[in-house]
């Protein structure tokens, strides 16, 4: 049964909690389904407090080298900004040192490196880096790794903070009200087409599911990333927990950092794969060349796939936190 109203539309009746629509996105852990439901221990609220605001020390310390040393604020979405070698080395390694900084402070003490032969550094460099999502914990981490450069919507760019190290980043900005698709993708080629040329650009990491998971499974992988036929740079991001999983899922954003900061100790590893190069047919097919590099990722990761789109998780969403489901746009 489909059901419309205004722009937009329902294509199915509503499902239940239990659908297998939304395995992908039902938490693992003992948190529970209540979106606002704390996994905190009272005695470590001194430490909570110290920890949060080394965070945000750390966070304001690299936001203030952003401002002194990185290029100047631009509406141009199209514009990269070469800033000289010595500022840019700056802006690099002081964000990948507070980043990891930043990461500590979160209770990330350790971080593990897995590094799967065949695995280039310097290849990696000159590549589009694509992982799967899990956790807000993602972009902290892969900064610690490459510092590459992220997507993120235009109205990001006014963000406090985060906006203007996104800008220090040479971050690519979409308004998705008046981007098409199709532009977006470009913006993303572009930028590829500038690593591929070796041009003095920082990686670009893509998420090309799109949006989190609960970290077994993976979902569909957009096209866009694809779309230039050049070689991918495979990362694995695991999250092993005993109490609170760090997969940003089904949870207000307060009670995750909250309940994150909570546990003594979390854990993150990452695994480095060879560089995934496409064949002809890939090449010539985007959605080919993202289906096979997503199942190659989920062998790897030994990570079930899942059909799930984002809509599927909002209506999951939408059915924890009580409110009315979604319905999708409808197609022109």
């Amino acid at each position: 049964m489909t059901e419309t109203e205004n722009n937009v539309t329902r294509d199915h009746e509503p499902r239940k909690e239990m659908d297998p629509a939304f395995d992908a996105f039902r938490r693992s852990d003992d948190h529970g389904r209540d979106p606002n439901q704390l996994f905190l221990n009272p005695l470590l609220l001194p430490i909570i407090t110290v920890r949060f605001l080394g965070a945000m020390w750390f966070s304001w310390l690299y936001y203030l080298v952003v401002l002194i040393f990185g290029p100047a604020l631009s509406n141009d979405s199209l514009e990269v900004a070469i800033l000289p070698a010595w500022r840019e080395a700056i802006i690099v390694r002081s964000g990948q040192v507070l980043a990891r900084m930043v990461l500590f402070c979160m209770g990330f003490h350790r971080v593990k490196r897995i590094i799967v032969p065949g695995y280039d550094e310097e290849k990696a460099r000159h590549s589009t880096i694509m992982s799967n999502h899990v956790s807000l914990v993602d972009i902290l981490l892969m900064m610690s790794v490459y510092m590459p450069t992220f997507v993120a919507k235009e109205a990001v760019r006014s963000i406090p903070l985060v906006g203007r190290i996104l800008t220090g980043i040479q971050g690519i900005f979409v308004d998705r009200l008046k981007t098409e698709r199709g532009n977006a993708t470009a913006l993303v080629k572009a930028r590829q087409e500038s690593l591929a040329k070796g041009e003095r650009v920082l990686p670009l990491h893509l998420f090309p599911e799109g949006t989190t998971s609960n970290g077994e499974f993976m979902l569909p992988f957009k096209t866009g990333g694809f779309v230039s036929g050049n070689p991918v740079q495979p990362v694995i991001i695991r999250y092993p927990y005993d109490n609170f999983s760090p997969a940003y899922e089904s949870v207000y954003a307060v009670p995750f950092i909250i309940s994150l900061l909570s546990q003594w100790q979390n854990h993150v590893e990452y695994e480095l794969h060879p560089l995934y190069v496409p064949s002809e047919e890939e090449k010539a097919d985007p959605a080919l060349y993202s289906r096979n590099v997503r199942d190659y990722m989920a062998n790897a990761a030994k990570l079930k796939l899942s059909p799930s789109t984002y809509f599927d998780k909002i209506e999951y969403h939408a059915i924890v936190r009580n409110t009315e489901p979604p319905m999708k746009p409808k197609a022109a």
